[in-house]
């Protein structure tokens, strides 16, 4: 029997037998040593319970325990998935680490269980400081938990090194994992990666990201709203951020967009970039000036 697992996102499948089923046993063990990183006060944990993946393999003679007799389309999608946990990282860099693919992707004789859209690691307030560098190697995926996953100091440096065929992919956990638990506990809006306080920002080293074929999904914070990477001016909006330096969408003018006519762009009004209008901001969408557009009020002047 072969069929789809249960997904909040859709990343994921079942594969079973009749006589079995995925796990609900959180133990597992792994066939290679896990990768050490020389980081400070950095805490690094193998477990297979992910906080909001239940699914994960649990014994190891389920793994290529399937049947290559099955339909290759899903034979196909499967070599790109894994049975195999994250590792969870949290504390400070303050050397050189690079990180690189390690949940083994189900590409020989399937395994049987639950296959999830692979997660390479979870970092909770990962913070790149005091020299540090942090870099991921092509096709490593890496998701964020808690308020923010990365964040960058003065005199940190963070690099994203993918390619065109094997892209580094940076996401929150909940755009695979199927748990509904607010995992690190999140007071703030959460965000992927994130930088230091206004006031400590610069001196003579401030932080430095480089990203090359990278993807990003559910990137909070990034206030690219009404910004665009398209010569035809579409903007970001809501969608997956693209990658590429990013322009203030303009009209076929050339002038910054002004949807409401009021002679304020977009991008003025919503300062944060979130495509709302929150306190302090004024409406993008409607003319608070009167000077144009679809006002929210409208003054009628008695003539005599």
């Amino acid at each position: 029997m072969w069929c789809t697992g249960q997904q909040q996102h859709g990343f994921g499948r079942l594969v079973a037998d009749q006589q079995s089923a995925c796990c609900s046993d959180k133990r597992w063990k792994r066939a290679h040593q896990p990768q050490q990183l020389p980081v400070g006060k950095q805490q690094q944990r193998r477990v297979s319970n992910r906080r909001s993946g239940g699914f994960y393999l649990a014994k190891e003679e389920w793994r290529n325990a399937g049947t290559i007799n099955i339909d290759p389309v899903l034979a196909g999608e499967l070599k790109n998935t894994t049975t195999w946990p994250p590792v969870v990282l949290n504390g400070l860099v303050t050397s050189d680490v690079r990180l690189g693919p390690q949940a083994a992707r189900d590409t020989d004789v399937p395994d049987l269980g639950y296959h999830y859209a692979p997660i390479d690691y979870a970092v909770g307030t990962l913070v790149v400081t005091n020299n540090g560098s942090l870099s991921f190697g092509p096709g490593v995926a890496v998701v964020a938990f808690g308020n923010h996953g990365l964040r960058i100091e003065n005199r940190g440096s963070i690099r994203a090194e993918g390619l065109p065929t094997a892209p580094v992919r940076l996401f929150r956990y909940n755009v695979v994992q199927e748990q509904p638990v607010d995992w690190g506990n999140t007071t703030y809006a959460p965000c992927i990666l994130t930088g230091p306080a206004h006031d400590t920002l610069g001196g003579d080293a401030p932080p430095v990201a480089t990203v090359r074929f990278a993807e990003f999904s559910g990137m909070g914070g990034a206030g690219l709203y009404h910004h665009t990477v398209r010569p035809d001016q579409i903007k970001e909006e809501n969608s997956t951020v693209d990658i590429g330096f990013h322009y203030v969408a303009a009209d076929a003018g050339g002038v910054a967009s002004d949807r409401d006519g009021d002679g304020l762009p977009d991008c003025f009004e919503d300062r944060n970039g979130n495509g709302q209008t929150d306190f302090g901001e004024t409406s993008w969408m409607k003319s608070d000036t009167r000077t144009g557009g679809p006002g929210d009020l409208e003054v009628f002047t008695k003539l005599d």
